[in-house]
């Protein structure tokens, strides 16, 4: 194509199209250069940028005096850069001369700007699974812009743009995609989504040269992120069948999904067979105390999901018992039978902490029934309880009460410190009750409860017993303050401000630690 504006002045440089005009990149374009010369030599494309082409050098000439028009073919590179075209002549003194003729509006979409960028609304699309949804997708018509200037510049206006849709999507209910091909479309299009495709994908966008060719180069991509969230599946139901049916729903079902029903067990509760509606009834069978899972397995037009479970109590809470950790290590729990041997021993000012199943209960109440002395420590969390005794030969007991709809499950389990290491309390703490502030102490006599033997054990341990931490715990277990001290045989404990209750004194010394309880006042 070519393109011809005739122009001509006598004593200066002049070119048409003029240089401040929009041009589109890779086609040729007729010029009219009138330049005050006695000759014209040629015109190089000169890279100060982005070099233009040189078509065909100066021919026509026309003779005007101290002026000479001509004309040259050229054209632009597909590049939004500024593009200069130089011309080599001899002046009207007979010197040799150039001059510049720069563009800066080239129509090309090659480098990333700020005019360009479209801004889609919306940004992002959510739709339901197995379901077909229109989405309509609209944003301003972009610009050709060029960076390379002084100042940036924005110039024209682009009117087609080419989208790329995830597979099975329609653009404007047209031929569905294929997830590799672009098609063409404006700034204002519908979407439809399929039934299963584009979870984690995004609609690109971008502006397309098709107005000044084809096989220019396309402008940067815009991206609508689509998202097929997987549905928020759960069974409502009675926690407890105490007797007889009780009825149980799938929730959160994406539209023509399927059901399938199943029990963990079914010797003790029965399920209709087929199962596959979005309700069902569960009977219980005898009257065993035990607990079952009801399965739903959920499928759609994408996946099976995995298995939607609910624990269900046939009759109260099962008497499953389990054990207790301290240090670390988990031992079987002792039901408490009245007799000292069925009491579970832990180590002084060592921690317990109970691990119980109670399947099918509901609630979960423990309460301390006996204790000596009567300030042990202990709390409970969830459906556990943490032990703590500060010295040897302490004692308590629990009952824990597991109950449901149907009934509880009552049982008594005691606890008894030990002297794990031979040895017992090697530091004084006191006052105890305290306020204010507590003084921890090394005894010039050692504990009265060491053997020879044993206290010789603890001194190979630690040749001298001095204080190098102290930590503050309250009943939860939350470090409430540290203090380091340089090996010292005392040390004073600011307790002011807290608030009044049973907290633990870690004492450190080097390998050595012990723990101990203080009842502090506000």
């Amino acid at each position: 194509m070519l393109t011809s504006i005739l122009f001509a002045t006598a004593h200066s440089q002049n070119i048409t199209p003029l240089q401040n005009s929009e041009q589109c990149p890779g086609i040729n374009i007729l010029f009219t250069v009138t330049l005050p010369a006695q000759s014209i030599q040629n015109i190089q494309p000169w890279p100060i940028n982005v070099n233009p082409i040189v078509v065909q050098q100066p021919y026509n000439f026309i003779y005007n005096g101290n002026s000479i028009t001509f004309n040259f073919i050229g054209k632009f590179s597909d590049n939004n850069n500024n593009q200069t075209f130089r011309f080599f002549y001899t002046d009207q003194s007979g010197m040799p001369t150039t001059w510049d003729a720069t563009f800066s509006k080239i129509k090309s979409l090659l480098t990333s700007n700020p005019y360009s960028q479209i801004f889609p609304a919306p940004g992002s699309i959510t739709t339901d699974r197995c379901q077909i949804q229109d989405f309509d997708i609209s944003f301003s018509n972009v610009q050709y812009g060029n960076i390379y200037v002084q100042l940036a510049i924005g110039y024209g206006t682009i009117t087609d743009y080419e989208y790329l849709l995830p597979v099975g999507w329609k653009l404007n209910n047209g031929t569905p995609s294929d997830g590799v091909t672009w098609q063409v479309g404006d700034n204002n299009v519908t979407v439809t989504s399929d039934l299963s495709h584009g979870d984690g994908e995004s609609i690109q966008i971008r502006p397309s040269n098709i107005a000044c060719g084809t096989g220019l180069i396309v402008g940067q991509k815009a991206f609508v992120s689509i998202s097929r969230p997987v549905p928020t599946l759960s069974i409502s139901g009675p926690q407890a069948i105490c007797s007889g049916t009780s009825t149980y729903t799938i929730n959160g079902l994406p539209p023509g999904a399927t059901v399938s029903w199943s029990l963990s067990n079914s010797t003790y509760a029965s399920i209709p067979n087929p199962s596959n509606n979005t309700t069902v009834d569960v009977t219980r069978i005898g009257s065993t105390n035990i607990t079952v899972t009801l399965i739903a397995t959920v499928t759609d037009c994408i996946t099976t999901y995995p298995s939607v479970t609910k624990e269900i109590a046939l009759g109260q809470p099962a008497s499953t018992q389990s054990g207790y950790i301290t240090d670390g290590v988990y031992y079987p729990i002792k039901i408490w039978d009245f007799s000292s041997q069925s009491y579970n021993d832990i180590c002084t000012g060592h921690t317990a902490t109970t691990q119980f199943s109670t399947p099918g209960a509901t609630n979960v109440i423990w309460t301390r029934t006996y204790a000596q002395p009567t300030n042990t420590v202990w709390w409970q969390y969830g459906n556990e309880i943490q032990v703590y005794f500060y010295a040897a030969n302490q004692m308590s007991r629990f009952q824990i009460n597991a109950s449901n709809a149907c009934g509880s499950f009552i049982q008594t389990y005691g606890f008894r410190s030990k002297n794990c290491a031979g040895g017992c309390l090697q530091y004084k703490v006191s006052p105890n009750p305290a306020k204010g502030f507590v003084k921890i102490i090394v005894p010039d006599i050692p504990a009265p409860c060491f053997t020879n033997s044993s206290l010789n054990t603890i001194k190979k341990q630690m040749p001298e017993l001095t204080i190098s931490e102290i930590k503050v715990y309250d009943q939860t277990g939350t470090l409430k303050q540290i203090k380091k001290i340089a090996n010292a045989k005392e040390a004073d404990l600011n307790i002011s401000g807290y608030k009044t209750g049973i907290y633990i004194i870690e004492i450190t010394n080097g390998k050595y630690k012990e723990r101990q309880q203080v009842m502090i006042h506000e």
